[in-house]
């Protein structure tokens, strides 16, 4: 077993499955069976071997359900359902993991990953809101899944037409933060459905504050395009014809698919 536990250490999969393998063949009884079990699922996750992990895991929340190694292995089981892209399957796991463990944030954040994934956006503002509401530290605690969180409650609440709650939600993913998060290629994203969400309250001036902020900050990004769309959009609204005019002519020189419409 601490052999196996070494080369997992290591990053030596291949030969950690060898002895986690062995170790459950020859020691069935022992109280770290079920320890043996998880790492050997995760080891197969980590080699791709995504079915292997999968039924290894299934296996030992069956064999143990009151065991230590229990959230672990339903965290692992979301984790690789996600990935041979069984949503319903994941998200079922993910909700059974929530209500055993209501306060594990990764498996709260799945959740709202998947039901964005199902299409499902009431219920993503649902959790979404509660997650806030029930674990206001959770910003500071997991800065990263806190950011993502907003991401997906801000689009939900803009498929919605919660453009306020978008707007509240979508404010929070500032530069500082997601720097600190290591998620800066979120910032783009974030600021331009903020201008969207502003351009849908009316607030043409502010919406075009934010948009013309994100021409300049992402020359170069696939939203560009959008982005000189709605910012020409905040002009002509505010009768600026001639900065509309400029956006629109932009656009159309970048040739972007809604330019050439």
């Amino acid at each position: 077993m601490k052999l196996g536990d070494l080369l997992l250490s290591q990053g030596k999969h291949e030969r950690s499955i060898a002895y986690y393998t062995r170790f459950r063949e020859e020691n069935p009884g022992s109280p770290l069976a079920e320890k043996a079990g998880y790492h050997l699922a995760y080891s197969l996750l980590k080699l791709g071997k995504l079915e292997d992990s999968l039924s290894t895991a299934s296996e030992l929340l069956d064999l143990f359900p009151q065991g230590n190694q229990r959230r672990q292995l339903m965290q692992l089981k979301i984790k690789v359902l996600s990935e041979l892209n069984r949503v319903r399957e994941a998200r079922i796991a993910a909700e059974q993991c929530v209500n055993l463990y209501p306060e594990d944030i990764q498996a709260r954040l799945d959740l709202i990953k998947l039901l964005f994934a199902e299409k499902d956006t009431k219920r993503v503002i649902r959790e979404g809101t509660s997650l806030s509401t029930s674990f206001p530290e959770h910003e500071k605690e997991y800065p990263s899944l806190f950011l993502r969180g907003q991401f997906l409650l801000g689009l939900s609440s803009l498929i919605e037409g919660s453009n306020e709650l978008a707007l509240s939600a979508l404010a929070a993913i500032t530069p500082e933060r997601t720097e600190k998060a290591n998620l800066v290629w979120l910032l783009p994203y974030s600021r331009y459905y903020y201008g969207w969400a502003l351009f849908r309250l009316k607030r043409f001036a502010d919406a075009a504050k934010v948009l013309g902020s994100f021409i300049l900050s992402y020359p170069d990004h696939p939203l560009k395009g959008n982005t000189l769309y709605l910012a020409g959009w905040c002009h002509f609204n505010q009768e600026e014809y001639s900065k509309a005019v400029s956006f629109f002519s932009r656009l159309s020189e970048e040739e972007d698919d809604l330019g050439l419409k």
